[in-house]
Protein backbone atom coordinates (compact mmCIF):
# COMPACT_ATOMS: atom_id res chain seq x y z
CA UNK A 1 0.00 0.00 0.00
CA UNK A 2 2.90 2.42 0.76
CA UNK A 3 4.31 1.55 -2.41
CA UNK A 4 1.13 2.10 -4.22
CA UNK A 5 0.95 5.89 -2.53
CA UNK A 6 4.83 6.31 -3.19
CA UNK A 7 3.71 5.80 -6.81
CA UNK A 8 1.03 7.42 -7.13
CA UNK A 9 2.78 10.47 -5.47
CA UNK A 10 5.43 10.24 -7.76
CA UNK A 11 3.13 10.44 -10.77
CA UNK A 12 1.24 12.96 -8.77
CA UNK A 13 4.42 15.10 -8.99
CA UNK A 14 5.04 14.02 -12.49
CA UNK A 15 1.89 15.61 -13.91
CA UNK A 16 2.12 19.17 -11.49
CA UNK A 17 6.02 19.13 -13.57
CA UNK A 18 4.17 18.54 -16.59
CA UNK A 19 1.31 21.02 -15.55
CA UNK A 20 3.71 24.05 -14.64
CA UNK A 21 5.76 23.18 -17.80
CA UNK A 22 3.14 23.50 -20.04
CA UNK A 23 1.50 26.16 -18.40
CA UNK A 24 5.02 28.09 -18.73
CA UNK A 25 4.59 27.00 -22.08
CA UNK A 26 1.22 28.21 -22.63
CA UNK A 27 2.61 31.87 -21.24
CA UNK A 28 5.47 32.26 -23.33
CA UNK A 29 3.57 31.34 -26.79
CA UNK A 30 0.50 33.30 -25.57
CA UNK A 31 3.08 36.33 -24.80
CA UNK A 32 4.57 35.74 -28.41
CA UNK A 33 1.23 35.95 -29.97
CA UNK A 34 -0.28 38.90 -28.42
CA UNK A 35 3.39 41.07 -29.03
CA UNK A 36 2.85 39.92 -32.69
CA UNK A 37 -1.14 40.29 -32.80
CA UNK A 38 -0.82 43.36 -31.08
CA UNK A 39 1.56 45.17 -32.98
CA UNK A 40 0.95 43.35 -35.96
CA UNK A 41 -2.22 46.59 -36.69
CA UNK A 42 1.16 48.76 -37.93
CA UNK A 43 2.50 46.28 -40.03
CA UNK A 44 0.61 47.17 -42.93
CA UNK A 45 1.44 51.00 -42.30
CA UNK A 46 4.91 50.65 -41.93
CA UNK A 47 5.12 48.89 -45.47
CA UNK A 48 2.57 51.03 -47.26
CA UNK A 49 4.44 54.49 -45.54
CA UNK A 50 7.74 52.99 -46.79
CA UNK A 51 6.21 52.73 -50.43
CA UNK A 52 5.07 56.20 -50.15
CA UNK A 53 8.45 57.81 -49.12
CA UNK A 54 9.14 56.15 -51.95
CA UNK A 55 7.22 57.81 -54.14
CA UNK A 56 6.97 60.94 -52.89
CA UNK A 57 10.90 61.23 -53.20
CA UNK A 58 10.66 60.99 -57.14
CA UNK A 59 7.71 63.35 -56.52
CA UNK A 60 9.51 65.63 -55.18
CA UNK A 61 13.04 65.59 -57.36
CA UNK A 62 10.51 66.06 -60.45
CA UNK A 63 8.84 69.40 -58.29
CA UNK A 64 12.25 70.52 -57.99
CA UNK A 65 13.61 70.35 -61.64
CA UNK A 66 10.23 71.57 -62.59
CA UNK A 67 11.27 74.61 -60.63
CA UNK A 68 7.98 74.14 -58.19
CA UNK A 69 9.92 74.55 -54.87
CA UNK A 70 6.88 75.30 -52.90
CA UNK A 71 5.30 72.10 -53.55
CA UNK A 72 8.69 70.42 -53.22
CA UNK A 73 9.10 72.06 -49.37
CA UNK A 74 5.34 70.67 -48.76
CA UNK A 75 6.39 66.98 -50.23
CA UNK A 76 9.88 67.17 -48.22
CA UNK A 77 7.49 67.84 -44.89
CA UNK A 78 5.59 65.18 -46.00
CA UNK A 79 8.60 62.99 -46.18
CA UNK A 80 9.96 63.88 -42.75
CA UNK A 81 6.56 62.66 -41.51
CA UNK A 82 6.75 59.44 -43.08
CA UNK A 83 9.89 59.35 -41.48
CA UNK A 84 9.44 60.20 -38.11
CA UNK A 85 6.41 57.21 -38.01
CA UNK A 86 8.66 54.74 -39.71
CA UNK A 87 11.39 55.51 -37.53
CA UNK A 88 9.27 54.21 -34.80
CA UNK A 89 6.92 52.04 -36.27
CA UNK A 90 9.39 49.81 -37.58
CA UNK A 91 10.67 48.92 -34.43
CA UNK A 92 6.98 46.70 -34.15
CA UNK A 93 8.29 44.21 -36.78
CA UNK A 94 11.25 43.13 -34.15
CA UNK A 95 10.33 40.18 -31.77
CA UNK A 96 11.94 39.44 -28.43
CA UNK A 97 15.66 37.10 -28.34
CA UNK A 98 15.02 36.54 -32.03
CA UNK A 99 15.69 40.25 -33.89
CA UNK A 100 17.69 41.37 -30.49
CA UNK A 101 20.16 44.00 -31.56
CA UNK A 102 18.63 44.14 -34.93
CA UNK A 103 18.10 47.69 -36.31
CA UNK A 104 14.72 48.02 -38.30
CA UNK A 105 14.92 51.70 -38.83
CA UNK A 106 15.21 52.70 -42.18
CA UNK A 107 18.55 53.98 -41.75
CA UNK A 108 19.60 53.60 -45.32
CA UNK A 109 16.88 55.44 -47.04
CA UNK A 110 17.40 58.51 -44.55
CA UNK A 111 20.67 58.67 -44.98
CA UNK A 112 20.14 58.47 -49.12
CA UNK A 113 17.10 60.85 -48.70
CA UNK A 114 19.73 63.31 -46.82
CA UNK A 115 22.00 63.25 -49.70
CA UNK A 116 19.61 63.81 -51.92
CA UNK A 117 18.44 67.26 -49.77
CA UNK A 118 22.23 67.89 -49.85
CA UNK A 119 22.09 67.60 -53.28
CA UNK A 120 18.88 70.06 -54.57
CA UNK A 121 20.58 72.59 -51.93
CA UNK A 122 23.34 72.12 -53.92
CA UNK A 123 21.58 73.34 -56.99
CA UNK A 124 22.73 70.08 -58.50
CA UNK A 125 21.74 69.10 -62.03
CA UNK A 126 18.33 67.63 -62.93
CA UNK A 127 20.14 64.33 -64.03
CA UNK A 128 22.34 64.21 -60.72
CA UNK A 129 19.02 64.79 -58.87
CA UNK A 130 17.15 62.13 -61.13
CA UNK A 131 20.51 59.90 -60.72
CA UNK A 132 20.56 60.19 -57.00
CA UNK A 133 16.51 59.68 -56.62
CA UNK A 134 16.69 56.23 -58.83
CA UNK A 135 19.49 54.84 -55.84
CA UNK A 136 17.29 56.06 -53.23
CA UNK A 137 14.43 54.36 -55.05
CA UNK A 138 15.97 51.19 -55.56
CA UNK A 139 17.08 51.83 -51.52
CA UNK A 140 13.47 52.00 -50.16
CA UNK A 141 12.35 49.19 -52.95
CA UNK A 142 14.32 46.93 -50.48
CA UNK A 143 13.78 48.23 -47.07
CA UNK A 144 10.04 47.81 -48.13
CA UNK A 145 10.63 44.32 -48.98
CA UNK A 146 12.28 43.95 -45.85
CA UNK A 147 9.24 44.77 -44.11
CA UNK A 148 7.49 43.02 -46.12
CA UNK A 149 9.97 39.67 -45.70
CA UNK A 150 9.45 40.01 -41.61
CA UNK A 151 6.03 40.65 -41.17
CA UNK A 152 5.24 37.21 -43.36
CA UNK A 153 8.10 35.75 -41.32
CA UNK A 154 6.25 37.13 -38.25
CA UNK A 155 2.81 35.82 -39.39
CA UNK A 156 4.56 32.18 -39.77
CA UNK A 157 6.23 32.29 -36.59
CA UNK A 158 2.38 33.29 -35.47
CA UNK A 159 0.55 30.55 -37.46
CA UNK A 160 3.13 28.15 -35.64
CA UNK A 161 1.74 29.25 -31.97
CA UNK A 162 -1.31 28.72 -33.23
CA UNK A 163 -0.74 25.65 -33.46
CA UNK A 164 1.42 24.38 -30.55
CA UNK A 165 -1.56 26.22 -28.30
CA UNK A 166 -4.28 24.30 -30.28
CA UNK A 167 -3.13 21.29 -29.03
CA UNK A 168 -2.18 23.04 -25.06
CA UNK A 169 -5.63 25.15 -24.97
CA UNK A 170 -8.30 23.70 -27.11
CA UNK A 171 -9.58 23.81 -30.40
CA UNK A 172 -11.97 26.68 -29.68
CA UNK A 173 -8.86 29.36 -28.63
CA UNK A 174 -7.29 27.72 -31.49
CA UNK A 175 -9.90 29.24 -34.11
CA UNK A 176 -10.16 32.30 -32.64
CA UNK A 177 -7.03 32.83 -32.63
CA UNK A 178 -6.69 32.06 -36.59
CA UNK A 179 -9.94 34.37 -37.32
CA UNK A 180 -8.01 37.36 -35.92
CA UNK A 181 -4.58 35.76 -37.86
CA UNK A 182 -6.34 35.74 -41.42
CA UNK A 183 -8.13 39.35 -40.91
CA UNK A 184 -4.28 40.70 -40.22
CA UNK A 185 -3.15 38.28 -43.08
CA UNK A 186 -6.05 39.63 -45.35
CA UNK A 187 -5.43 43.66 -44.15
CA UNK A 188 -1.30 42.79 -44.84
CA UNK A 189 -2.00 41.31 -48.34
CA UNK A 190 -4.10 43.45 -49.60
CA UNK A 191 -1.66 46.66 -48.69
CA UNK A 192 1.19 44.86 -50.06
CA UNK A 193 -0.85 44.01 -53.51
CA UNK A 194 -2.64 46.96 -54.06
CA UNK A 195 -2.53 51.06 -53.97
CA UNK A 196 -4.50 52.02 -51.39
CA UNK A 197 -6.07 55.26 -53.37
CA UNK A 198 -6.78 53.62 -56.82
CA UNK A 199 -7.12 49.85 -55.83
CA UNK A 200 -5.47 49.28 -58.95
CA UNK A 201 -1.73 46.62 -58.59
CA UNK A 202 1.14 48.36 -57.16
CA UNK A 203 3.96 48.62 -58.95
CA UNK A 204 5.64 45.78 -56.93
CA UNK A 205 3.00 43.28 -57.92
CA UNK A 206 2.69 44.62 -61.32
CA UNK A 207 6.31 43.34 -61.72
CA UNK A 208 5.63 39.82 -60.43
CA UNK A 209 3.13 39.53 -63.17
CA UNK A 210 4.66 40.85 -65.71
CA UNK A 211 7.68 38.80 -64.97
CA UNK A 212 5.39 35.58 -64.87
CA UNK A 213 3.80 36.49 -68.28
CA UNK A 214 6.79 37.47 -69.94
CA UNK A 215 8.15 34.25 -70.62
CA UNK A 216 4.71 33.18 -72.06
CA UNK A 217 4.60 31.76 -75.66
CA UNK A 218 1.91 34.61 -76.77
CA UNK A 219 1.58 37.93 -78.30
CA UNK A 220 1.54 40.72 -75.55
CA UNK A 221 1.57 44.24 -75.27
CA UNK A 222 1.82 47.57 -72.95
CA UNK A 223 0.02 50.99 -72.23
CA UNK A 224 2.25 53.39 -70.57
CA UNK A 225 -0.10 56.78 -69.81
CA UNK A 226 -0.88 59.50 -67.58
CA UNK A 227 -2.79 62.36 -66.72
CA UNK A 228 -2.34 65.51 -68.70
CA UNK A 229 -1.69 68.40 -66.81
CA UNK A 230 -2.61 66.60 -63.28
CA UNK A 231 -0.26 68.80 -61.48
CA UNK A 232 -2.52 71.84 -62.36
CA UNK A 233 -5.97 70.20 -61.25
CA UNK A 234 -4.03 69.71 -58.08
CA UNK A 235 -2.80 73.17 -57.52
CA UNK A 236 -6.13 74.29 -58.99
CA UNK A 237 -8.65 72.37 -57.11
CA UNK A 238 -6.76 70.65 -54.20
CA UNK A 239 -4.97 67.11 -53.61
CA UNK A 240 -8.66 66.00 -52.75
CA UNK A 241 -9.89 66.41 -56.18
CA UNK A 242 -6.36 65.58 -57.79
CA UNK A 243 -6.64 61.92 -55.97
CA UNK A 244 -10.37 62.06 -56.44
CA UNK A 245 -9.31 62.25 -60.57
CA UNK A 246 -7.02 59.05 -59.79
CA UNK A 247 -9.97 57.04 -58.43
CA UNK A 248 -12.46 58.14 -60.86
CA UNK A 249 -9.22 57.49 -63.90
CA UNK A 250 -9.08 54.00 -62.54
CA UNK A 251 -12.74 52.66 -62.06
CA UNK A 252 -13.21 53.84 -65.74
CA UNK A 253 -9.69 51.62 -67.08
CA UNK A 254 -11.13 48.98 -64.83
CA UNK A 255 -14.10 48.80 -66.58
CA UNK A 256 -12.77 49.04 -69.89
CA UNK A 257 -10.24 46.71 -69.63
CA UNK A 258 -10.83 42.58 -70.22
CA UNK A 259 -10.84 40.51 -67.41
CA UNK A 260 -7.14 38.99 -68.25
CA UNK A 261 -5.60 42.39 -68.65
CA UNK A 262 -3.31 44.09 -65.51
CA UNK A 263 -3.98 47.34 -64.69
CA UNK A 264 -1.62 49.38 -62.03
CA UNK A 265 -0.81 52.11 -60.89
CA UNK A 266 2.56 53.17 -61.58
CA UNK A 267 3.01 56.16 -59.42
CA UNK A 268 1.73 59.64 -59.21
CA UNK A 269 -0.54 59.96 -61.47
CA UNK A 270 0.90 57.11 -64.48
CA UNK A 271 -0.38 54.06 -64.91
CA UNK A 272 0.65 51.09 -66.91
CA UNK A 273 -1.52 48.00 -68.67
CA UNK A 274 -0.27 44.53 -69.42
CA UNK A 275 -2.27 43.15 -72.54
CA UNK A 276 -1.86 39.48 -73.00
CA UNK A 277 -2.96 37.96 -76.11
CA UNK A 278 -2.68 41.10 -77.89
CA UNK A 279 -0.37 42.69 -80.77
CA UNK A 280 0.09 45.99 -80.85
CA UNK A 281 -2.51 47.23 -83.17
CA UNK A 282 -4.96 46.18 -80.70
CA UNK A 283 -3.27 47.24 -78.24
CA UNK A 284 -3.76 50.52 -79.71
CA UNK A 285 -7.51 50.29 -79.97
CA UNK A 286 -7.76 49.35 -76.47
CA UNK A 287 -5.84 52.19 -75.50
CA UNK A 288 -8.27 54.78 -77.77
CA UNK A 289 -10.88 53.24 -75.87
CA UNK A 290 -9.56 54.18 -72.77
CA UNK A 291 -8.10 57.69 -73.95
CA UNK A 292 -12.21 57.94 -74.84
CA UNK A 293 -13.58 56.91 -71.92
CA UNK A 294 -11.52 58.70 -69.84
CA UNK A 295 -12.09 62.41 -72.11
CA UNK A 296 -15.88 61.02 -71.17
CA UNK A 297 -15.73 61.10 -67.63
CA UNK A 298 -17.66 64.03 -65.78
CA UNK A 299 -16.38 65.01 -62.32
CA UNK A 300 -18.40 68.12 -60.73
CA UNK A 301 -15.71 69.00 -58.61
CA UNK A 302 -13.64 70.07 -61.62
CA UNK A 303 -16.37 72.90 -62.90
CA UNK A 304 -16.70 71.83 -66.33
CA UNK A 305 -13.17 70.41 -67.03
CA UNK A 306 -12.39 67.68 -68.48
CA UNK A 307 -9.90 65.30 -67.58
CA UNK A 308 -7.66 63.95 -70.41
CA UNK A 309 -4.25 61.63 -71.50
CA UNK A 310 -1.83 60.92 -73.20
CA UNK A 311 -0.82 57.27 -73.50
CA UNK A 312 2.69 55.18 -75.08
CA UNK A 313 1.36 51.49 -76.39
CA UNK A 314 4.35 49.26 -77.46
CA UNK A 315 4.33 45.31 -78.20
CA UNK A 316 6.41 43.29 -75.88
CA UNK A 317 9.47 42.34 -78.14
CA UNK A 318 11.58 38.73 -77.68
CA UNK A 319 15.07 39.61 -75.19
CA UNK A 320 12.55 42.61 -74.13
CA UNK A 321 12.69 43.33 -69.89
CA UNK A 322 10.06 44.76 -68.50
CA UNK A 323 12.64 48.11 -68.23
CA UNK A 324 13.02 47.80 -71.96
CA UNK A 325 9.20 47.91 -72.61
CA UNK A 326 8.53 50.57 -70.67
CA UNK A 327 11.04 52.82 -71.78
CA UNK A 328 10.27 52.03 -75.18
CA UNK A 329 6.34 52.82 -73.90
CA UNK A 330 7.53 55.89 -72.02
CA UNK A 331 9.09 57.44 -75.47
CA UNK A 332 5.90 56.66 -77.36
CA UNK A 333 4.23 58.77 -74.36
CA UNK A 334 6.30 61.79 -74.87
CA UNK A 335 5.99 61.67 -78.39
CA UNK A 336 2.07 61.77 -77.57
CA UNK A 337 2.30 64.78 -74.78
CA UNK A 338 4.83 66.68 -77.55
CA UNK A 339 2.41 66.35 -80.43
CA UNK A 340 -0.15 68.18 -78.11
CA UNK A 341 -1.35 65.40 -75.30
CA UNK A 342 -4.39 63.62 -75.41
CA UNK A 343 -3.68 61.03 -78.09
CA UNK A 344 -2.32 57.31 -79.01
CA UNK A 345 1.16 56.89 -80.21
CA UNK A 346 2.58 53.13 -80.40
CA UNK A 347 5.89 52.75 -80.78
Amino acid sequence: MLSSFLKLEKTSDKLSIVTWIIFVLILVASFLAYLILQNSRSYAKVINYSGKIRGNIQREVKLVIAGDYRLAMEVEQRINSLFLYLDHAAENLKLPFLDYGLDFRPEAVMKCYAKLQQEIARGASAQELVRLSERCWVICDATTDFYQTIAERNFKILEMLFYFNMILVGVLAGILIKINIEEIKGDLEYSATYDNLTRLFNRHSFIKIFDRVLNQPIKKSLIYFDIDHFKQINDTFGHDVGDLVLKKVARVVRKTLRRDDVVARWGGEEFVVLLPNTDKKAATVVAEKLRKAIKELEIPQLKGRKVTASFGVTEIKKGDTLDSAIKRADEALYEAKRSGRDRVVSK
